[in-house]
């Protein structure tokens, strides 16, 4: 994790909740030709959203978590986040790698294999805008030298970049 995503992760973690704030890391692996993608989402408002969209309580950290949370992750992040990639739109192709969670956030993991060449990316974040009109998404956008910090919001939920 570069030092500028540190430290807007640790800025947001001082940060008192309700603030509506999710963090999304998109760093490329040189070494795996992959987007490495990880996204910090307060708990009580990603178990909220799920409960209002689907129905059921994913009781995450807890004895009684439901044992198909990851199906629920999934369905969630691939209706409110993606990457198109050169021109290419790669949802297809994003993998489910793991989560981790603390008292007040669950980490996701995701991945986007195969990128080779990249011209131009357009990130859509709008991860529960469908739940709060107040909702940020801040990106850190990381790819060889290049850092970009973008933050998004309920009536801006696409940022383009070229490269």
């Amino acid at each position: 994790m570069s030092l500028l995503a540190a430290h807007i992760i640790v800025f947001c973690l001082m940060l008192p909740h309700p603030l509506h704030l999710s963090v999304t890391n998109i760093e490329y692996d040189s070494e795996n030709n992959t987007f490495k993608i990880s996204s910090k989402i307060f708990m009580d408002d990603f178990e909220k959203i799920i409960e209002n969209k689907y129905g059921v309580a994913l009781n995450l950290g807890k004895e009684n978590e439901l044992p198909e949370a990851e199906n629920y992750f999934n369905k969630y992040i691939f209706e409110s986040f993606n990457i198109i990639i050169n021109n290419k739109d790669r949802t297809d192709k994003l993998t489910f790698k793991g989560k981790k969670t603390d008292d007040q956030a669950i980490w996701l993991y995701y991945e986007y294999p195969d990128i080779k060449k990249i011209r131009s990316l357009k990130v859509y974040n709008a991860i529960l805008c469908d739940l709060y009109m107040d909702q940020t998404n801040l990106v850190i956008f990381s790819y060889n030298d290049i850092q970009k910090g973008i933050r998004l919001k309920h009536d801006n939920r696409i940022a383009s970049i070229d490269l």
